[in-house]
């Protein structure tokens, strides 16, 4: 989400306030200078060897990923998400998250 937001985002305050994020996430790992996409990597790499399953792995199939996508993307919270996705944006991170 984090990286969606980023390449989404045009505000450049919220673009600035989102490559924070990023380094904060890169300095948890010893790289505090890591670009958000490199940040969010760590951070899924660490998830990963930490065991955490994905979506699929928890029984959130396809369809649910589908219908999770279609009322996040009209839900009343994705008005303060940093930059606007659709629910295509989101299904795609729900099948990168698989």
């Amino acid at each position: 989400m984090l990286v969606a937001n980023r390449r989404a985002v045009t505000d450049p305050a919220r673009a600035a306030r989102l490559d924070q994020v990023g380094r904060w996430i890169g300095a948890a790992f010893g790289q505090p200078e890591a670009p958000v996409d490199q940040a969010a990597g760590l951070l899924e790499a660490w998830s990963r060897a930490a065991g955490l399953p994905g979506l699929l792995a928890q029984g959130i199939d396809e369809a649910a990923q589908g219908a999770a996508a279609q009322a996040a993307a009209s839900s009343s919270s994705m008005r303060a998400n940093p930059a606007p996705l659709d629910a295509d944006d989101l299904l795609a991170l729900m099948r990168a998250a698989g």
